[in-house]
């Protein structure tokens, strides 16, 4: 086994038993709904989702109450919702198994952190900056929850890294489908980082390995995937 894979394997696994222990210590482990308040939008909106389907065409039955106050689960993106769903029609309502998918996933950030550090700085940083996410707290407190913040700290950094992949690589290949794949779902999951779009644009043009040329290119199809997957 390669060095490399070792260190992977091993920054997975202590962010994994970090997390999972987390989540024991966690009321909500015991009591799934224990202070839920926006997890009922995901809920609501995944239900719909599977009651109504994928777009959803009522949005009034979607209507419900958090503490008194009225709120509509359409104002959330359609992403962790999806997920949901899925987890709701394969398993059942379990609400413990999502909680435990936000370990996976949140481990799963640990690991992207390290490829990060490593691409953009060099593997010492990596390796520093991965055991930095696995005791962060803001990783760790929404994994016993119904929310779309594990999955977004997997998809931002993830979205920086493939971004950087691009701007290191000198011809597109089947593999670039994955960097506009992972932005769409990470638009679908919370609009606002469609923020990200002039970064990534001047990312690739600025920062491109051959020229500015091939950074427009580059970024033509990234533009041209995303609306297509949009659709």
């Amino acid at each position: 086994m390669k060095e490399n894979t070792k260190l992977i394997i091993s920054i997975f696994c202590i962010a994994f038993i970090v997390r999972f222990l987390f989540l024991l210590i966690m009321p909500q482990f015991f009591d799934g709904m224990f202070g839920f308040r926006d997890d009922w939008i995901y809920l609501t909106y995944a239900k719909n989702i599977i009651s109504q389907g994928i777009w959803v065409p009522d949005v009034t039955k979607m209507d419900l109450e958090i503490f008194g106050k009225p709120y509509n689960a359409h104002v959330v993106g359609p992403g962790w919702p999806l997920i949901i769903s899925l987890i709701i029609l394969l398993f059942g309502e379990n609400i413990q198994l999502i909680m435990f998918i936000n370990v996976i996933l949140s481990s799963l950030t640990c690991i992207v952190i390290y490829y990060l550090g490593k691409e953009v700085f060099n593997k010492k940083i990596g390796i520093i900056s991965s055991f930095w996410s696995i005791i962060y707290i803001y990783f760790l407190i929404y994994i016993p929850r119904i929310l779309k913040e594990s999955i977004l700290q997997l998809l931002i950094p993830l979205v920086i890294l493939l971004m950087v992949y691009e701007i290191k690589k000198v011809k597109l290949n089947m593999v670039t489908i994955l960097f506009p794949l992972t932005f769409t779902f990470l638009i679908h999951t919370d609009e606002r980082y469609l923020i990200f779009l002039p970064i990534i644009f001047i990312g690739l043009m600025a920062c491109d390995n051959i020229n500015m040329k091939n950074g427009l290119k580059k970024f033509a199809v990234f533009m041209t995937s995303v609306i297509v997957l949009s659709i």
